[in-house]
C-alpha cells in the first residue's frame, strides 16, 4: 500500500525537536519539502498534482488528530497543532479546489482555537506585530499572499455556508465574523477598519462581513451605557488631509450603510473619535459620525439624513442584504443579468 504522505510526516517529525513546528521558517521548510515531494510523485506516477495535494492535506489533518494527548486524543495546542498550518499553506499555495477537505481543515482549527485570527490578521498587522501580540507569525510571506489566502478561505467558507456556535448565546456566527481572540474579540472587519486597512476592509465587506458582534447599543449616546463604543477610522483632529487611509476606509463603509447619524451636540468634544459604530437593541449596526465630517464635505448630505439617500444606493443595500442572507456575496453578483457597471457597483467596487 502507498503510504505517502503519512510516512513523510512520521519520518520528518520524529527527527525534529519538539518546538520545530512552532517556528515559522521551519514550517516553511517543511512546506517546501512537501511541495517538492508532491511534484515528484505526480511526475513519476503521471497523476494529477491536485490529487497529491489532497492526500497531503488529509494526512496532516489525520496526523494532528492522532497526535493529541494520550488517551483522550485532544489537541493541547502544542507540538503538533501547527501541522494544521502546514495544511493551510498547502491549500493556499496550490489553490486546492476541494471544498470538503478545506472545510474539514477549518473545522479542525476552530475546534482547537475557537478563532481564525491566524488566517486574517497577518494582512492587517503584518508578521512582526502579530508575533508581538499573539506570539506567532503568519504563515504567509507578503501582504499580497496574506490577502490572497483570506479570499481563498472566504470563497470556500461561503460555498459551504460555514457557521459556528456562539458560546455566549447559542446563535450561529459565520466564518467571516468569528471574533479574533487576541484582539479584544473584535471581528476582522472592525479591526481592519480601526487600523485603516482599506484593501482588507473592502475584501471582507464584499463577502458580507459584519462590523460588530452584539457589543454596543445606542444607550451610549444618552449617557446610560458603561461600555465605550468601537471607534472606526479615527481621523486626526488637526489634519484631515493627512489621513488618506482612514478616509479610504470611511468611503468604503459609506457604500454599505444606508445612512449615518451625527453625534448629538451634547456629547461632541475635541476628544471624540470621528466615527463610531454601535449595535442597537434590534441587533442592527448604527454608525455615528462627528459633525466635522459633514462640515468638511467628507460625508455627503445623502448619507447623513439631511437629504434622502439615492434610490440606487438604497437598492444596493437591500440587494446586498438579500444576497448575504442567501450566501451569495460576492460571487452571486456576477450571475445577475445586469450590466457590468452595476455588478461592480453592487460588489462595492465602485461608488
Amino acid at each position: 500500500m502507498d503510504v505517502f504522505p503519512e510516512c513523510f510526516f512520521e519520518n520528518m517529525l520524529s527527527q525534529m525537536e519538539p518546538r520545530y513546528l512552532m517556528v515559522r521558517y521551519k514550517r516553511r521548510q517543511l512546506v517546501d519539502r512537501l511541495n517538492t515531494a508532491i511534484k515528484e510523485r505526480a511526475r513519476s506516477k503521471d497523476c494529477d498534482e491536485a490529487a497529491e495535494v489532497r492526500r497531503a492535506v488529509m494526512a496532516a489533518i489525520r496526523y494532528h488528530a492522532n497526535s493529541g494527548n494520550s488517551g483522550e486524543r485532544l489537541c493541547n495546542m502544542g507540538r503538533y497543532h501547527n501541522i494544521l498550518y502546514i495544511a493551510v499553506k498547502l491549500c493556499s499555495d496550490w489553490n486546492l479546489d476541494d471544498n470538503s477537505i478545506v472545510i474539514q481543515l477549518l473545522n479542525n482549527i476552530f475546534q482547537c482555537e475557537r478563532t481564525f485570527e491566524r488566517l486574517f490578521v497577518g494582512a492587517i498587522f503584518g508578521n512582526r506585530a502579530t508575533h508581538v501580540i499573539s506570539g506567532w507569525k503568519s504563515d504567509f510571506e507578503s501582504y499580497e499572499e496574506n490577502l490572497a489566502a483570506i479570499e481563498y478561505f472566504l470563497k470556500h467558507a461561503t460555498k459551504a455556508k460555514l457557521e459556528y456556535d456562539n458560546l455566549k448565546n447559542g446563535k450561529k456566527i459565520r466564518f467571516i465574523d468569528i471574533p479574533l481572540e487576541s484582539y479584544r474579540r473584535a471581528t476582522s472587519a472592525r479591526i481592519a477598519a480601526e487600523f485603516s486597512e482599506a484593501e482588507v476592509l473592502l475584501l471582507l465587506l464584499r463577502y458580507g462581513a459584519d462590523m460588530l458582534t452584539e457589543y454596543e447599543t445606542d444607550e451610549m449616546l444618552t449617557g446610560q451605557q458603561s461600555r465605550q463604543p468601537f471607534a472606526f477610522c479615527v481621523v486626526s483632529s488637526y489634519h484631515l488631509n493627512q489621513t488618506a487611509k482612514s478616509l479610504a476606509c470611511l468611503k468604503i463603509l459609506l457604500r454599505t450603510v444606508s445612512t449615518m447619524t451625527a453625534f448629538p451636540s451634547g456629547v461632541v468634544d475635541l476628544n471624540m473619535p470621528f466615527l463610531v459604530a454601535t449595535r442597537n437593541a434590534l441587533g442592527m449596526n448604527k454608525f455615528y459620525f462627528h459633525p466635522r465630517l459633514l462640515q468638511e464635505g467628507i460625508i455627503p448630505p445623502s448619507r447623513s439624513q439631511l437629504t434622502p439617500p439615492e434610490l440606487k444606493h438604497l437598492s444596493r443595500c437591500v440587494i446586498r442584504n438579500v444576497l448575504r442572507d442567501n450566501w451569495q456575496l460576492p460571487l452571486g453578483i456576477r450571475s445577475l443579468k445586469i450590466p457590468l457597471s452595476l455588478q461592480n457597483y453592487l460588489d462595492l467596487l465602485e461608488d
